[in-house]
């Protein structure tokens, strides 16, 4: 009876993972930590595109107004702010080494989902709120100031604020699921590779 019951646990024990299991398993959370550092340098790239462009207008136009150069400092800093915290979570994302143990690896990505979360969601909104805010400036002297028919103001504020919403609210969010999903991805393949190391 004794016997039975040892192949009986034996039985409903997890299986361990094989090598080949966890190294399968490893290059899919791998692909998928790349795939995510890609994006986010993708990203910042056209971020400092935008900055140069900005930049380049604030010495080749000259305002006439402060509003414009307060306007400009705004938007500056915030997408300079965006952009250095962006590339800290690449960074982070190239540095990480999975040689490490699964459990240490699952609290780092855990920690750096938590901090995802926050940015694209709190810090998304304070940077959309405070670009915003700079354009705003920007624009009394560029819109309401400017020698133009009240029709094309109103085309262009509206243009301007289509395009805002499409990029927050549409653009913005299904960026967000994606790279949400892949670090989920992630974490669960961590999750998996810890219980069957276990």
């Amino acid at each position: 009876m004794n016997n039975f019951d040892d192949i009986e646990a034996l039985w409903k024990a997890p299986q361990r993972l094989d090598i080949p299991a966890a190294d399968a398993i490893v290059k899919k959370a791998v692909k998928e930590k790349n795939q995510i550092a890609r994006k986010i340098l993708v990203q910042s790239f056209c971020m400092c595109l935008a900055l140069a462009a900005i930049i380049y207008v604030t010495l080749f136009v000259h305002f006439q107004f402060i509003s414009s150069y307060i306007g400009i400092a705004i938007m500056v800093i915030c997408m300079i702010t965006y952009t250095i915290i962006r590339l800290r979570q690449s960074l982070f994302l190239k540095r990480v080494d999975f040689s490490q143990s699964p459990n240490d690896l699952l609290q780092q990505f855990e920690k750096f989902h938590q901090h995802q979360k926050w940015i694209n969601t709190k810090g998304v909104m304070w940077y959309t709120i405070f670009l915003n805010l700079g354009f705003a400036f920007y624009f009394y002297e560029t819109v309401a100031i400017a020698h133009a028919k009240l029709f094309w103001k109103i085309l262009f504020i509206v243009i301007y604020i289509s395009w805002m919403l499409i990029a927050t609210l549409w653009l913005g969010k299904r960026s967000v699921r994606k790279e949400h999903a892949k670090t989920n991805a992630i974490i669960e393949k961590l999750k998996q590779l810890k219980e069957g190391l276990q």
